[in-house]
């Protein structure tokens, strides 16, 4: 926030609020309006710790997302967050009587169905960064010349680049809707 200026900004300026502006549309135009602004900061930093994590095996290091401890506290968090925005929408005796929905004697899977929200988002990014890590050890540790250039170079687009921002992206818009879905009541 140092010499932010309005007129002849800096480069450096301009990508920080093109960023913003960028997280500021995704929470707005998936939600309908201003009543999530909230969720910007949120969803920002999930999407961007998702981007960067995935990403870092472009380095050579293994990626943190490769890891289910890290998936399984972004569930804690995003369960956190779904279950705040019910309780906050209906209160917490209408989120509890919501288990009881349409019998009381579904509150057994409703109960499940509340916990593996999150978990099937978080297990579903796991799986599909862990298998793009395997995929491309098992290239690089080939041991036929010309695979060692051309075709790991040209998965490590696909796993690397475009499947890494896609799975942060599809994480951050699932924690959207659940939770936007969760703030409707």
């Amino acid at each position: 926030t140092r010499d932010l200026r309005v007129e002849n900004i800096s480069k450096r300026q301009a990508v920080a609020e093109m960023l913003v502006e960028q997280a500021t549309n995704l929470v707005r135009n998936n939600t309908g309006g201003t009543k999530f602004d909230y969720l910007i900061p949120f969803v920002a930093a999930l999407f961007t710790t998702s981007a960067v994590s995935n990403l870092i095996s472009l380095t050579g290091l293994r990626s943190p997302t490769a890891d289910l401890s890290v998936e399984a506290a972004w569930a804690v968090v995003v369960f956190v967050m779904i279950t705040a925005n019910k309780i906050k929408a209906s209160g917490l005796l209408g989120y509890m009587k919501g288990f009881t929905t349409p019998i009381p004697v579904m509150t057994p899977f409703n109960i499940l169905s509340e916990i593996a929200t999150p978990i099937s988002m978080a297990c579903r990014h796991f799986g599909n960064i862990l298998s793009g890590v395997v995929i491309n050890g098992l290239l690089y540790a080939g041991s036929i010349p010309i695979l060692d250039v051309g075709i790991p170079a040209i998965l490590s687009v696909y796993f690397d680049w475009f499947s890494g921002l896609m799975q942060a992206f599809i994480f951050s818009m699932l924690t959207i809707m659940y939770i936007a879905n969760a703030a409707e009541g």
